[in-house]
């Protein structure tokens, strides 16, 4: 569908008035990246059909460079910004395993199926899982080898421990070929943890 003149004012009408909050406020990333938004759309529209575009090419480049004007000027606190939330996010993945590995480890000696708090809850799910020898490696040469033979390496896709476990319970392979993947391939209980926040008044 051809991209109509409405549809390109209110993109650059976003841009514009993203920049403008952006210029109030640096801490308002979000409208920055809104702005890259739709700039980007913009050009994939250009991309798809250059001609429907043509006619607002003079504002597309004047908008184009304020958003590269705007991030010019703010290059030293994006910097900032950046490394700032990277040590942050990787604490919060460090907090977040530790937490996990907790609760699974709880669950798997009180066999629990859910955790309660007044911020939600999380419910736990267990399940077999298969861990396979790393690429490059012997046993995982003899794994695939295995799987061409067996005819199956299409049906487990190149190969996919989802798909090998699946394959393993429906009976796909002969009894001395399923004995060998278990012996290459690690299966083990595993849980998954899915989280849920309750909402706000409740």
């Amino acid at each position: 569908m051809t991209v109509t003149q409405r549809q390109v004012d209110e993109a650059c009408g976003n841009i514009q008035r993203s920049l403008e909050a952006f210029a109030a406020d640096p801490d308002k990333l979000d409208m920055l990246h809104r702005a890259l938004a739709a700039r980007q759309w913009l050009r994939e529209q250009y991309r798809a059909a250059p001609a429907a575009l043509e006619p607002h090419l003079d504002r597309l480049r004047e908008l184009g460079a304020a958003v590269t004007d705007c991030i010019r000027s703010a290059r030293q606190m994006l910097t900032e910004e950046y490394l700032r939330a990277t040590e942050a996010a990787g604490a919060w993945r460090q907090r977040r395993q530790a937490c996990r590995d907790a609760l699974v480890e709880l669950a798997l000696a009180d066999g629990l199926e859910r955790f309660d708090s007044p911020l939600g809850q999380i419910e736990v799910r267990q399940g077999p899982s298969v861990t396979m020898p790393k690429p490059g490696t012997a046993q995982r040469a003899e794994l695939e080898a295995l799987l061409h033979e067996s005819g199956r390496w299409d049906v487990v896709s190149a190969p996919y421990a989802g798909k090998l476990l699946k394959a393993l319970e429906g009976g796909l392979f002969s009894p001395d070929q399923a004995a060998r993947l278990s012996e290459l391939c690690q299966i083990h209980t595993a849980c998954r943890l899915a989280g849920r926040r309750r909402s706000p008044g409740r």
